[in-house]
């Protein structure tokens, strides 16, 4: 079993099994005394049940995480998912993935519970709920599913997700925290969103490693920079640096580009970046192109744009 998990964090991977099969909360550090507190009393065989169960699961767990499924639909779908920060989630993921191998749950309920879960991570982070409640979401979930047949898992989990996004993450708590948010831009989560936001096609692949972001106004703001905000707004230097602060991460300043790009047009003025801009393969960037000019106006503008996308990408639809 080590073999499998020994560079996927074993610890973890264990504290998912317990979660996904014994109710209630457990942290890593108290891992090891409650898994003693529940086998010490077991007979022989149902300690060599647990053993063997473990190493099953992590079979799966490595499966999850090498996104190494037999079905290329799910496998797309795990990897775009290891963008969202979903680790607690795998909780969840442990339990469904043997009946698919099993094959009596189907490939399309996965890909459906899969999209369910990105959809509830993007809003649960956007809108900076605390991330240590998933696990007691998670857990409670599994626990339902250990009273329902595989063909209700769907529908189970969307029932319980569905109650904690009324709860906590609705649609317009949701498209104001996107729009009022700061983004980091190196964040693989950031270049994630901002890659489902170029609607790429479903055959499109993403490689998170090819993509950088680019600050539209940049993060360091030289002369020329401030000479052409002031010929856009009435402020003078000490309120466009201020104003700068403010402005620079919300998701209507950042883009993405190919790597190569970035250092050569970083500081650049936005009329020099709009030609390759165009050139560019992601329509987010390449629809640049279409402003005149660019300042704390067009970033509002943009900012509110991409709200209303995102809500329509990650609408709660199930």
């Amino acid at each position: 079993m080590y073999e499998k998990i020994r560079d996927k964090e074993p610890v973890k991977f264990i504290r998912r099994y317990v979660l996904s099969n014994w109710k209630g909360k457990i942290s890593e550090t108290r891992l090891y005394e409650e898994v003693c507190s529940k086998l010490k009393d077991e007979r022989a065989e149902n300690l060599h049940n647990f053993v063997g169960f473990l190493n099953s699961s992590a079979t799966v767990y490595k499966k999850i995480f090498d996104c190494s499924l037999p079905y290329d639909s799910l496998n797309k779908k795990l990897n775009e998912l290891h963008l969202v920060e979903v680790a607690p989630s795998f909780t969840l993921l442990l339990k469904i993935i043997p009946f698919l191998e099993n094959k009596t749950i189907s490939e399309q309920d996965v890909f459906d519970i899969i999209e369910m879960i990105e959809t509830f991570h993007i809003r649960w982070g956007i809108c900076g709920q605390a991330t240590s409640r998933l696990d007691k979401i998670y857990n409670e979930i599994c626990m339902e599913l250990q009273n329902k047949v595989p063909a209700e898992f769907k529908e189970t989990i969307k029932q319980k997700l569905s109650q904690e996004i009324r709860n906590n993450v609705d649609d317009e708590i949701f498209k104001r925290n996107f729009a009022s948010r700061n983004f980091k831009a190196t964040e693989p989560r950031t270049k994630y969103i901002l890659w489902k936001l170029s609607r790429p096609t479903g055959e499109t692949s993403l490689n998170i490693k090819e993509i950088q972001t680019e600050h539209i106004m940049p993060k360091t703001l030289n002369a020329d920079w401030i000479n052409y905000i002031k010929t856009n707004i009435s402020k003078n230097k000490e309120e466009i640096v201020e104003l700068h602060k403010e402005y620079l991460d919300m998701i209507g300043n950042p883009t993405i580009i190919k790597g190569e790009w970035n250092i050569s047009m970083s500081n650049r003025l936005f009329q020099e970046k709009k030609n390759d801009y165009n050139q560019s393969e992601f329509q987010i960037t390449k629809n640049l192109t279409t402003y005149d000019k660019w300042s704390f106006d067009e970033i509002e503008k943009r900012t509110k744009e991409m709200a209303e996308e995102a809500f329509q990408i990650w609408q709660w639809k199930y």
